[in-house]
């Protein structure tokens, strides 16, 4: 009975998952992507663009950016008055822990916000993941125009293996949203196939 039971909520789950991921779907042969929908995209190698711009030499803390050069990195537009910055900050930590020895580098990238309550918001959420600072919104937000087709607070952008935009995830995002963006490029760097 608790067997059947189980899997019955299993199926449940599974369809309402598959139903809220029903838009997200091969959006046609030749489209360039591998899955996409209004909000989250991977793209196919062959379409991946370089990253438009350079990441600060210095974190938000006034450390050393961590090197990017041959990982999967998972860049994180944030700032400490973002509601659901807050809410998916978890999730970004988790995902900066499960997947670091993966080859994968979160860098969060706070945009018009105060040094000060940024810090405190580091400090809240007991992040361990690298931020950088975009003072006005001008080198992220704006840097991607052309290639992410809108990035606000928050975003997710994530880079394959050398260096270019590889997919999105506009808005809040869950840990299992940011890991179907991840775990592809996380075998494509393992295999060298990016």
């Amino acid at each position: 009975m608790h067997a059947r039971r189980g899997l019955m909520s299993l199926a449940t789950l599974l369809t309402c998952v598959l139903a809220a991921c029903g838009q997200t779907a091969d959006v046609g042969k030749g489209s360039g992507y591998v899955y996409a929908d209004a909000a989250t995209a991977l793209l196919k190698a062959a379409e991946r663009r370089a990253m438009p711009m350079s990441l600060p030499s210095r974190t938000l803390t006034g450390t050393a950016t961590p090197a990017i050069a041959g990982k999967v990195v998972l860049l994180n537009v944030w700032a400490s008055w973002c509601g659901p910055c807050r809410r998916e900050s978890t999730a970004l930590q988790r995902v900066a822990d499960d997947l670091r020895k993966s080859g994968v580098v979160v860098i969060g990238i706070n945009t018009r916000d105060q040094d000060a309550a940024a810090r405190a918001y580091v400090n809240r959420f007991k992040l361990t993941y690298a931020s950088v600072v975009d003072r006005d919104g001008s080198t992220f937000l704006g840097g991607f125009a052309g290639i992410v087709p809108k990035v606000y607070t928050p975003t997710s952008i994530v880079l394959d293996a050398n260096g270019r935009v590889a997919g999105w995830a506009l808005g809040e995002a869950s840990y299992s949203r940011l890991r179907g963006l991840l775990d592809p490029l996380v075998r494509e760097r393992a295999t060298g196939k990016s």
